[in-house]
């Protein structure tokens, strides 16, 4: 672990560069993970390495911080997924298969007189509406 000093002329400075979701101080120390860190310090006009790692509030909350910010973005992969997954899964059905699958799990008719391509790209269009259900 690596103490990283936020010395930017800024307030506050919230990261969105590299996802971490931390919040900085002047002057605040946090303790990051050296691969973390050294994207930090690659901007030495805003962070330096810090010799000691104690906050300016006196409590380093970067760890739980990184830790609900890798939850959330496991989260978010995993709905992703699900639905590249249902994507593949519409791509192999054909038109009954299209219909039936739009009134049950979006409670949707569809006109089953269109082509196999219109009626795919119509159920796409409500799991990118609705969601994977």
């Amino acid at each position: 672990m690596k103490a990283v000093r936020y010395t930017g002329r800024r307030e506050q400075f919230a990261d969105r560069l590299y996802g971490t979701n931390l919040v900085w101080e002047p002057n605040q120390v946090r303790t990051l993970p050296p691969h973390l860190a050294d994207k930090f310090l690659r901007h030495p006009d805003v962070f330096e390495l810090a010799k000691g790692s104690v906050t300016k509030r006196g409590n380093d909350d970067s760890a739980e911080i990184l830790e609900i910010t890798r939850k959330e973005d496991a989260q978010r992969e995993q709905a992703q997924q699900a639905i590249l997954a249902m994507y593949l899964e519409v791509r192999a059905m054909d038109k009954e298969a299209l219909a039936s699958f739009a009134q049950r799990n979006y409670g949707q008719l569809i006109d089953r007189r269109h082509s196999v391509e219109d009626l795919r790209q119509e159920v796409v269009q409500m799991i990118d509406r609705f969601g994977v259900v």
